[in-house]
């Protein structure tokens, strides 16, 4: 199981096996180490091996971040804590051996020297993929990893770029699973159809700067409109036209109004998915909390016009102060790498609404039931207008690890830990169990369950998972056809999954289970006919005797 994320803890129960006999990380990469002295790679170092992990505990992010610890513990924690106890808090495969790259994100960029940031881009990423991969081909395992980040696509031709690079890294036996993103309950796209003179929202920042990608093959008008003074509010045009004829297609103003400062870039670029489109690029700035306080709106203007607008940062939203102004939904709100063809993109649905933290209160955090999608989980489809996610997973008030570094930081206030659901003490350390929900918590429950498949078929494709999903995931919305951008082809099933990866492996068509015994045993049958008893343990191999194939329990 390969884990690329932030904030692990390399020291937790968690990630030993059930008895604590034997650690199961066996290499991390930290890509924000400074200590580089000998190392090889592009940026930072790594540790391999039980004596070198344990020796540095975590990653350089360990004090401040957390997130990677619970989702390495989704995907492949066993649940112990040490001292003889096993918590119920077990992850999908608790006995796979692990490999972590800890990268960088916005979250820790500040512990990034400002003159390095151009080391850290979508390929350090694919570099952090291919680390794990590596250690796997040189112990001859098969690997699937999770992912749970991700960022908006582009129109400039980026990700398709990032899709080729994935594209080489995976196949038989490498897969790569990525969440899907939690902004699907913002609006992120804006459809101006043709005929219509305009379309538009109230934009507020994040909390200086907001930014939109739009495309068209016609020209139209970016209407900002600045409400100082609400009864007579201020109206600034840019014609498209004035934004391509800028040397190098980059338009830039500044106007103050009210007292703000309010900076425009616009930069023009071809389409890389329609040649015949312009793509622009439209940041607002403002010097003091954009929309907030004084309201501010955009508006795409031009009835010649089919334009669309993507959201980037920043939110779009809804104001009593102009109702006309509503425009957009959700759709095209899935993250890259999660975009990418091969990659399996999963998002969320909520099963647990409430749990109890460790200090004994109750917590309710309620986005739906029965397997229906969070209302968060990302929507497709890609900037292509390909079908995503490709299956979702329980992603709500899911309890996973925390680290013990990120506890015993006095720099942490109380509410950092309100999700906390137990504390616990090994060797000296105070670790912890949390609830968290989102698509970083869906992912590592398919990748996990993806490595159980990959125990009965190392040789699994992205594509033979997808085939897998097709026959077997469950449906919330059966009215819904399949697959489609809410759900994919729907919620996964391990055990049909696993099933089925048997089948693909063996060219058997049934395996069933029986029980019922007097001896208390479980039969197991292949294509009906009698193959042996076990224990009733899922079965985890393949045996040939007399020129038959059977399931070794």
């Amino acid at each position: 199981m390969g884990v690329q994320d932030i904030g692990f803890d390399l020291t937790h129960p968690n990630f030993f096996s059930k008895d604590m006999s034997r650690y199961r990380i066996k290499a991390m990469w930290d890509q924000l180490s400074h200590d580089t002295i000998a190392s090889t790679l592009v940026v930072g170092r790594d540790y391999v091996g039980e004596d070198a992990l344990l020796g540095v505990g975590c990653p350089l992010d360990g004090l401040t971040q957390t997130h990677g610890t619970h989702t390495a513990g989704i995907a492949a924690g066993s649940g112990a804590e040490g001292n003889g106890v096993v918590s119920p808090y077990q992850g999908m495969a608790p006995d796979a051996d692990i490999v972590m790259v800890a990268n960088a994100t916005s979250n820790n960029a500040a512990l990034i020297d400002s003159a390095d940031y151009y080391k850290y881009t979508y390929a350090t990423d694919a570099l952090g993929f291919k680390y794990i991969f590596d250690y796997a081909d040189r112990h001859r395992q098969p690997c699937v990893i999770n992912f749970s980040e991700g960022g908006h696509e582009d129109l400039h031709g980026y990700d398709p770029l990032y899709y080729e690079v994935l594209d080489s890294l995976l196949g038989p036996g490498h897969i790569l699973v990525a969440s899907a993103g939690n902004d699907g309950n913002l609006v992120n796209h804006i459809h101006k159809p043709k005929g219509q003179e305009s379309a538009g929202s109230f934009i507020i920042g994040n909390p200086d700067k907001a930014f939109f990608t739009c495309k068209s093959s016609r020209p139209f008008v970016f209407r900002t409109t600045i409400y100082a003074d609400e009864l007579h509010p201020t109206v600034v045009d840019i014609p498209t036209g004035r934004v391509i004829s800028a040397p190098d297609s980059l338009f830039a103003d500044t106007i103050t109004i009210g007292g703000r400062r309010y900076d425009w870039q616009i930069m023009a670029y071809p389409n890389y998915y329609e040649p015949t489109e312009t793509a622009y690029d439209f940041v607002l700035t403002c010097s003091d909390r954009l929309g907030s306080g004084v309201y501010a709106s955009l508006q795409l203007v031009g009835s010649d016009a089919d334009v669309e607008l993507f959201r980037m940062s920043g939110y779009l939203i809804e104001r009593p102060l102009d109702p006309q102004l509503n425009a957009g939904d959700n759709s095209y709100s899935i993250h890259s790498p999660s975009s990418a063809p091969r990659a399996i993109s999963v998002g969320a649905t909520g099963y647990r609404t409430q749990f109890v933290n460790y200090l004994g209160e109750t917590k309710v955090y309620n986005h739906g039931t029965d397997g229906k999608r969070i209302p968060f989980s990302g929507v497709g489809p890609a900037f292509d207008g390909r079908v995503k996610p490709d299956v979702v997973a329980p992603g709500q008030n899911v309890i996973s690890s925390y680290s013990s570094f990120f506890i015993s930081n006095p720099s942490q206030p109380l509410s950092a830990l309100s999700s906390d659901v137990r504390h616990f003490d090994f060797n000296g350390r105070t670790f912890a169990w949390n609830s968290n929900a989102g698509t970083s918590m869906s992912s590592p429950v398919v990748a996990g369950a993806i490595a159980l498949w990959l125990q009965v078929n190392p040789r699994l494709t992205p594509e033979d998972c997808i085939s897998i999903f097709r026959k077997t995931c469950t449906r919330y919305d059966s009215s819904l056809p399949v697959p489609n951008n809410l759900y994919g082809y729907g919620q996964i099933d391990v055990y049909a999954g696993l099933q089925e990866a048997l089948r693909l492996a063996t060219g058997i068509e049934e395996m069933t289970a029986t029980a019922g015994r007097p001896d208390g045993l479980h039969v197991y049958t292949l294509d009906g006919r009698y193959c042996g008893t076990d224990t009733g343990k899922l079965l985890s191999g393949i045996y040939i005797r007399g020129g038959r194939k059977f399931v070794k329990p």
